[in-house]
């Protein structure tokens, strides 16, 4: 399924948590269990994930090791605010 959401949805997200919980309430789904690697993001909502970290303090690697690990797919050639959702990435 691939969504399109305005990045001012996220505007106050804080935590990967956060970001998929947009996705999710988007999906209205409430109590939503994530599975990353079902899940793909647009280079400027993969920026802003990357922008909330670092306001946090987190280094460049340390957001690149937690991104690998727990983070959506990010592409590029995706059309801004677009989030695609494989079968099983929001249950």
């Amino acid at each position: 399924m691939q969504l399109r959401i305005k990045i001012d949805r996220f505007s106050n997200c804080k935590s990967l948590v956060d970001f998929y919980d947009v996705i999710a309430a988007e999906l209205h789904k409430s109590n939503a269990i994530y599975d990353c690697t079902k899940i793909s993001v647009s280079k400027d909502i993969g920026d802003l994930i990357f922008k909330a970290h670092e306001e946090q303090g987190y280094d460049t690697q340390s957001i690149a090791a937690l991104m690998l690990c727990i983070g959506p797919k990010i592409y590029n050639d995706l059309d801004n605010g677009t989030v695609i959702v494989e079968e099983g990435g929001v249950i």
